[in-house]
């Protein structure tokens, strides 16, 4: 809950969140927020950390390290799944160890074509966690991950969200004499990335 919430409320570099929604006027290019670093360190620590710890053995010359997770904590999905594809198995242990020891190491480039792809290499990992009963860590790390979204991604979903609306239009009517109904409808314009 703790990241879900950060990632909702907190605006990297000026990308879409609640905060970024109650901005008067433009929003800034840039918002730097040094409460972003503890979290950049903690993903790249745990993620690559947890690479390095892994039996490489198990992960590369033999492979059978996520038919092992899937037999012993998979759900019945999963299961299902290294059954039928047993050969696809091997190299999704090779996958997994390469995106936790290479991933991270992308989100710390300043390129954001390359930290958007670090974030969905990561994200694909973790949906593939789901089919692990592990609980909620795989949600978790999704919402953890959002906060690593590079803001000019932001901006091409907002230009393709407009593109695929087109010209649809909802018509909210609020009490203009209110500076509380005045500035909600702003915050919900920002927010659903419509125009007013």
């Amino acid at each position: 809950p703790a990241f879900l919430l950060l990632s909702v409320l907190l605006p990297l570099e000026g990308s879409w969140g609640i905060g970024a929604a109650l901005f008067r006027g433009p929003v800034p290019e840039a918002v730097r927020t040094p409460v972003l670093l503890p979290f950049l360190l903690l993903a790249f620590t745990a993620y690559f950390l947890n690479a390095v710890a892994k039996d490489f053995e198990a992960y590369f010359a033999r492979g059978d390290a996520v038919a092992n997770a899937l037999m012993s904590y998979g759900t019945v999905l999963g299961v299902l799944f290294a059954e039928r594809f047993p050969g696809v198995l091997l190299w999704l242990s090779r996958y997994t160890w390469l995106v936790e020891a290479g991933a991270p190491l992308l989100l710390l480039l300043p390129l954001w074509p390359l930290r958007l792809l670090g974030v969905g290499l990561l994200v694909s990992l973790h949906l593939g966690f789901l089919l692990l009963d592990i609980g909620n860590f795989p949600l978790v790390m999704l919402a953890f991950l959002a906060l690593f979204v590079p803001p000019e991604a932001w901006r091409l979903l907002r230009g393709f969200w407009e593109r695929l609306r087109g010209e649809a239009k909802a018509v909210v009517h609020y009490d203009g004499g209110c500076g509380l109904c005045a500035r909600m409808g702003e915050v919900l314009v920002r927010l659903l990335l419509a125009r007013a």
